[in-house]
């Protein structure tokens, strides 16, 4: 795969679609394909669009949802500073081109939800069919109560936003170049069994199988989501099940220190395998040397 002259990956989330894996990361505006077999320095991997679309500027790009399109994505910037002040999630919805050398933006949404600042906002996405037809997008806050500070480190309160994409937008949304509102339904508190200090990527599958991963604690939660009985989603009345949550470590060294240190991205394979993908190690001396091995790269995890 060419990199376009991107030296860095940050990624930060992750799907599967029919045979490829496709991944996003938060300094960069492309999109990638890559093979499931994870073959190295493929042809078989692909980076679709260019990394740099406005200037210096990083994606923010946080969570990442298939469709029932291939060719189509969700692809959620985490925190972005609006003309009034505030800070908004922006949903982007994406088409691959034929020649699969780019994408194209289809339509931009801004969600209603605002936050604290830039950094802690949508760390993950997920998709679901609602049982009245309408899909619904799940945004995954990043700190505790969706805040920042203090509160977004009080372990236990994790938050799952619930919104619609509704194409009623104002004039000023529409003169930013917004074509529909991720409009808020309702907020789910994520089981205290989760209890972490940060919440890095969200994944359900069609059974209501859950994955949330904590960054700061090399994590995995897995629990289940209550669907109805044809297996939808019920906006008004599912709920994550209290009593069904198990917490994983990621795999440790032999001195059981962490070395999987920057999980931001999670998704099912099948009931038996996940993949992640890891961020970027900190720079500076603010991580150990242990999470270097791992950083940048995609990995796929057998669950016990």
């Amino acid at each position: 795969m060419e990199d376009k002259g991107e030296k860095k990956f940050e990624a930060s989330d992750v799907t599967l679609v029919d045979d490829k894996f496709y991944a996003i990361a938060d300094n960069s505006w492309s999109l990638y394909e890559i093979d499931q077999q994870l073959p190295t320095n493929s042809d078989k991997n692909i980076q679709l669009g260019p990394p740099r679309l406005h200037g210096k500027e990083d994606s923010g790009f946080e969570g990442l949802v298939e469709t029932s399109d291939p060719d189509v994505f969700y692809i959620m910037r985490e925190s972005v500073l609006s003309n009034n002040g505030e800070y908004h999630a922006v949903l982007l919805q994406v088409r691959i081109n034929d020649d699969r050398t780019d994408y194209n933006v289809e339509r931009t949404c801004e969600s209603e939800v605002t936050f604290d600042g830039d950094s802690k906002g949508f760390e993950g996405a997920a998709g679901l069919k609602g049982n009245d037809g309408q899909l619904y997008i799940l945004g995954l806050c990043e700190g505790n109560h969706c805040k920042e500070g203090d509160a977004g480190k009080d372990k236990g309160n994790g938050k799952v936003v619930i919104m619609q994409i509704n194409e009623e937008v104002s004039d000023e949304q529409k003169s930013l170049g917004f074509q529909c509102v991720l409009r808020t339904r309702r907020t789910m508190s994520v089981p205290e069994s989760a209890f972490f200090q940060d919440y890095s990527a969200l994944s359900i599958n069609e059974n209501g199988d859950v994955a949330i991963t904590s960054q700061e604690e090399s994590q995995l939660w897995i629990g289940k989501l209550k669907l109805d009985d044809d297996l939808l989603f019920d906006v008004e009345n599912s709920e994550f099940v209290e009593n069904r949550g198990t917490v994983l470590d990621f795999p440790r060294d032999t001195n059981c220190e962490i070395i999987f240190c920057n999980i931001e991205g999670i998704h099912w394979i099948n009931d038996e395998l996940l993949v992640a993908v890891s961020d970027k190690m900190k720079s500076g001396g603010k991580q150990d040397f242990r999470c270097l091995e791992y950083d940048q790269s995609i990995h796929v995890f057998i669950r016990p």
